[in-house]
């Protein structure tokens, strides 16, 4: 196990990402999966009513 040197301070946290810069990808992807989610559930009640 390496020790660690007690002069050296740690390395910062990296700057958080500006909220502004990631919301609109993120509000993006969850909107596409959700438009995929409600299709997928339109074609999964009608094929049960097809075959009920």
């Amino acid at each position: 196990m390496a020790r660690k040197n007690r002069e050296q301070p740690e390395m910062p946290l990296a700057p958080a990402a500006k909220p502004k810069d990631k919301m609109p990808k993120i509000y993006a992807q969850a909107e596409e999966k959700s438009e995929i989610c409600a299709f997928l559930s339109h074609l999964y009640v009608q094929l049960y009513q097809n075959f009920a």
